[in-house]
């Protein structure tokens, strides 16, 4: 499934998103830049795993990043014999956390927080709970993990909106898929948006 794809699914789901659209060229590129601003990311709109093959591309801060991302992009999508097609994102800051769902051959469908982008694989620090899961459940969860204090804020940072976070996972453990990975979601002050989607029927 491409990204745009996962991302469709979501927001008929009404799970927020980073502001973000489908571009082929330079000028739809910078049409959404006009309207949203820098920094901005860059992928290529695929079903491969978009990372290994540096798909992904980055604190994009002007015309000259962009144009040279797209470049880069287009090379890497003909190497790989990919369509030509990329989305671009408002880049956000906040603190990284992974929101998923898994079926478990003993436990069937749970749900899992934990800290998100490159430190998933990294810490594993992550929690779980068989569905279905009420608010006071996924507060547990984010009790558990490390992550809390990022979440708490954080040396001059501000708490997290909890409630956004909490709404998320509301809405995934009634996804009928049996796999789904939200990684990063950036949560901050204002709420939780979803960077990047996997989805598994």
């Amino acid at each position: 499934m491409k990204l745009s794809e996962g991302f469709a699914i979501l927001e008929s789901k009404n799970i927020p998103l980073t502001p973000y659209t489908k571009v082929s060229s330079i000028e739809d590129a910078k049409k959404f830049v006009s309207k949203e601003g820098y920094p901005v990311v860059l992928k290529l709109d695929s079903t491969l795993h978009k990372t290994e093959f540096k798909g992904v591309k980055v604190n994009l801060f002007n015309e000259e990043m962009l144009i040279k991302a797209l470049e880069d992009l287009r090379e890497i999508a003909f190497k790989n014999n990919i369509a030509p097609e990329f989305i671009i994102q408002k880049q956000i800051e906040g603190v990284e956390v992974i929101i998923g769902l898994k079926k478990d051959p003993i436990f069937g469908k749970v749900v899992l927080l934990g800290s998100g982008g490159i430190l998933t694989e990294i810490l594993k620090d992550i929690s779980f709970r068989v569905v279905p899961v009420t608010k006071k459940d996924i507060k547990q969860m984010v009790e558990e993990i490390s992550a809390k204090k990022l979440l708490e804020g954080y040396r001059g940072s501000r708490a997290v909106n909890l409630n956004k976070l909490v709404d998320i996972i509301l809405k995934i453990q009634k996804l009928n898929y049996s796999e789904i990975d939200l990684n990063p979601v950036i949560l901050n002050e204002k709420g939780a948006f979803v960077v990047d989607v996997r989805l598994i029927f």
